[in-house]
């Protein structure tokens, strides 16, 4: 995973590239710590050898204490970036969800007119089967009620008609739109749950989670670097 948590701190991306760069930095983040730590330890065996009256080259004591002064720095500007890709995190959530909000707005908009198109051929269709039910039953009322009863829409496989009424309905089927109303309304119904239920704690906490496990880095809890 590359690190480039500078362009994403400066560029407009989206939540999970910011995510993945949290957890980029994380992972650097323990490699960082090795290295202070044994830059730290290889310091103290040279100032230690020092006071015990032993000669020690003054590039050896200044490449140690430059190693260890830059493990420093490279924890202290990993810890600074997590902070600040924390930061943009929470923005890039926030505003995935208005972007959603307002697709949802979209997508109800033609829904709307994609069922008012779909009832008005629904329409046409009881009229035509209304009409047919007239030219056998004769009475209006029979018609109606010869239609409006459940059975007329559930024939089992032992109606002499069965095969003609499951081909038309599969035709049926086959013929709408697709995504058909019934499914966009489904899914209009559940981003509008999505969107009263979202957290932003949450959501963050989850997408961090989808990168930390992807890559097994176990998170650690902010600390203070010292020196």
């Amino acid at each position: 995973m590359k690190l480039n948590f500078l362009n994403v701190l400066n560029g407009k991306v989206s939540y999970e590239e910011v995510a993945e760069q949290i957890v980029a930095l994380e992972i650097k983040q323990k490699e960082y710590e090795k290295e202070r730590d044994k830059s730290k330890a290889f310091c103290k065996e040279v100032r230690s050898r020092i006071m015990c009256g032993e000669k020690i080259s003054p590039d050896i004591i200044k490449n140690a204490d430059k190693s260890y002064e830059e493990s420093i720095l490279n924890l202290e500007i990993a810890a600074e970036s997590i902070e600040e890709l924390q930061k943009k995190l929470y923005e890039a959530l926030q505003v995935h969800k208005e972007e959603e909000a307002k697709k949802l707005i979209d997508d109800r908009k033609k829904l709307n007119q994609d069922r008012e198109k779909m009832m008005r051929e629904f329409a046409k269709a009881k009229g035509n089967l209304f009409g047919m039910a007239l030219s056998i039953y004769g009475h209006p009322e029979l018609a109606r009620r010869k239609l409006s009863d459940g059975l007329s829409f559930a024939l089992g496989s032992s109606d002499p008609f069965f095969e003609e009424f499951e081909s038309e309905k599969n035709k049926a089927l086959e013929q709408a739109q697709k995504p058909t109303i019934a499914q966009v309304d489904r899914e209009c119904e559940n981003k509008d749950h999505w969107l009263d239920t979202f957290n932003l704690e949450e959501r963050c906490a989850a997408v961090l989670k989808k990168y930390r496990d992807q890559y097994e880095v176990i998170p650690v809890e902010p600390q203070v670097v010292e020196a």
